[in-house]
């Protein structure tokens, strides 16, 4: 009696889902894991669009569970991840992590940001000011630094002021 090969398979041995070798451009898994039944799974930059078929995942992403620009699990290059989609820049509110190839939160008080710490702002939301040399986002300049309008932000005063207009 002949079986049929599980839809993976091109060819397989004493059981339907032992691929010998697989079909449609799949691959074998490089590492064995019990739980992938038969071994034969689709390469780097596909995904598995059923019916046995791999299909080609969005030009931006490394791995990916669809074909849509926001199908991404990881990105090619220096991108960064946001909700299943990859920028080369993160958007508003979010820094591109380098180790996690990730675009990750910026602190509530920040427009755009280095990181996630709070003296890490660039720009500011509507109604702050950056103090410049700290990176903060603050409502009202500190002590010994004015507010510069055109820029908003608070710049320091000179070195023998606490309270000042201009340098």
């Amino acid at each position: 009696m002949c079986q049929q090969c599980h839809p993976y398979c091109a060819t397989c041995s004493d059981k339907a889902t032992n691929c010998l070798s697989c079909s449609n451009n799949r691959i074998f898994a490089t590492q064995s894991n019990p739980a992938i039944v038969p071994p034969c799974i689709c390469p780097a930059g596909t995904f598995d669009g059923g019916l046995a078929l791999c299909g080609l995942c969005h030009s931006s992403c490394a791995t990916c569970k669809g074909g849509t620009v926001s199908d991404c699990l990881t990105c090619v290059g220096n991108k960064f991840l946001l909700d299943g989609i990859c920028y080369d820049n993160c958007p508003s509110t979010y820094w591109g992590n380098a180790s996690s190839a990730k675009c990750e939160s910026c602190h509530i008080s920040c427009r755009t940001c280095t990181d996630a710490a709070s003296n890490s702002c660039l720009s500011c939301p509507n109604g702050l000011y950056i103090v410049r040399n700290r990176g903060e986002c603050v409502d009202t300049c500190p002590v010994a630094f004015f507010l510069r309008f055109t820029t908003k932000s608070c710049e320091p005063c000179s070195t023998n002021c606490l309270v000042c207009d201009s340098f």
